[in-house]
């Protein structure tokens, strides 16, 4: 959309304002300077122009090198929540769920400041999904509407058994962080998901929900509790596959730390019993699954 003759200052504190973000962050964004303010109009041009077919890590990198390179990104992301906002209304989309979906940028920023300690955004090529209404929160879950790209480490016959083959149209599940995930919280965002793709993108509507996640990883099952909420959600899907790759649980329980396993915090009882599976000889990993029928 065209940002000419928009006060993208004023817009941008508006919304977030409108998204709840913290104080500590719309102060820091109202330290930006006129420059600045050009530079988030021409980041948004150049991701919206080309309907975000950008490389868009390496200009988060780029920004991520300069003082307000973070704010920038985070003013960017704002001004693409503001846009998409029109079009939400336009389709008659409930302003909750664009409030819900586009709160994920607040969660981003917390993670910009835990991994990096600055304030503002990194991870802007996430939020593309957003933006271009491929992705939504219901509840305390987020839907992507994709197509099927198989993942290098799971043999296409685990899919095709399924009925599910490349390129099918299905939905990606993630699992925002913040909150317990609680399987009444799922069952409902389960229900929610299958009712607004029937209201307002009925060609998603039935299709098979994916998800790949440490969550899904079935090796968590020998430190974890059972029957917590972890386990109780992984149960819900079918293993296509799994890989053995401990980054994503390590972000996900020791918030992106690169400590020793002898150093890792020990603060929650998850941290603690993760902590001992690893000085076990223990691994970590990831599990990509097909959510089961009920």
């Amino acid at each position: 959309m065209e940002i000419n003759n928009l006060n993208v200052c004023s817009t941008v504190l508006q919304t977030a304002n409108t998204l709840s973000l913290s104080n500590e962050l719309i102060r820091a964004l109202e330290t930006l300077s006129i420059a600045d303010w050009d530079e988030v109009s021409e980041l948004y041009t150049a991701l919206t122009s080309n309907n975000f077919a950008i490389d868009m890590e390496t200009i988060s990198v780029s920004q991520m090198k300069s003082e307000n390179g973070p704010l920038r990104l985070l003013g960017t992301a704002l001004l693409q929540a503001h846009f998409a906002h029109k079009i939400y209304s336009a389709n008659g989309i409930p302003d909750p769920i664009w409030h819900d979906t586009f709160f994920d940028i607040s969660i981003w920023c917390d993670n910009c400041k835990t991994k990096n300690g600055r304030i503002g955004l990194e991870n802007i090529a996430w939020l593309q999904y957003h933006s271009k209404l491929e992705l939504f929160r219901l509840g305390r879950l987020q839907f992507q509407m994709a197509k099927l790209m198989f993942p290098h480490y799971i043999p296409p016959k685990n899919f095709e058994s399924q009925g599910i083959h490349a390129g099918d149209s299905v939905l990606m599940l993630h699992i925002p962080q913040g909150k317990p995930l609680t399987p009444n919280d799922c069952d409902q965002s389960l229900m929610h998901i299958r009712a607004f793709c029937r209201a307002f993108f009925p060609e998603y509507a039935d299709v098979p929900i994916l998800c790949e996640s440490w969550l899904l990883y079935p090796n968590n099952q020998l430190f974890m509790t059972p029957n917590c909420n972890i386990l109780s959600f992984a149960s819900r899907f079918k293993l296509l596959g799994i890989m053995e790759n401990p980054s994503q649980a390590i972000e996900r329980i020791w918030s992106w730390s690169n400590s020793p396993i002898d150093e890792l915090a020990e603060k929650t009882t998850l941290q603690r019993t993760a902590k001992q599976y690893l000085q076990s000889g223990g691994k970590l990993g990831e599990g990509f699954g097909l959510l089961r029928a009920r």
